[in-house]
């Protein structure tokens, strides 16, 4: 009898070694698998955040090239010939009502107010 328990024992013991390694592995695995993950994500926010910048600093680029163009095109018609000329009014609103259609001026109030009048 004292055979079969001390038998029984080293088995259970091999059972709970085995158990016991095989257990590690697995929390070692997914330790390795959340750590996988987290870099992941990391990567990701950080390839965001550069793409992010890319676009702030493309917009704010596009931003003030218009600003100079307009910069541009204000010196260029102040000092063209004539440019202290009186318009004749109905050159002057066909001139405006053509500016209020583009996207870019159509919700000025001047325009909305010209396009839609009592509105």
């Amino acid at each position: 009898m004292k055979l079969y328990a001390i038998g029984a024992a080293i088995i259970g013991g091999l059972v709970l070694v085995l158990w016991l390694a095989l257990s590690a592995g697995d929390r070692a695995r997914q330790g390795a698998a959340t750590a996988k993950a987290g870099m992941t994500i990391a990567q990701g926010q950080a390839g965001a955040a550069t793409d992010a910048t890319t676009v702030v600093i493309d917009q704010n680029t596009a931003e003030n090239a218009s600003a100079d163009l307009t910069r541009k095109n204000d010196v260029e018609i102040k000092s063209a010939e004539g440019a202290s000329d009186k318009v004749r009014a109905p050159v002057d609103a066909a001139g405006r009502r053509a500016l209020c259609l583009r996207n870019a001026y159509r919700d000025q109030p001047a325009c909305k107010q010209l396009l839609h009048p009592g509105s």
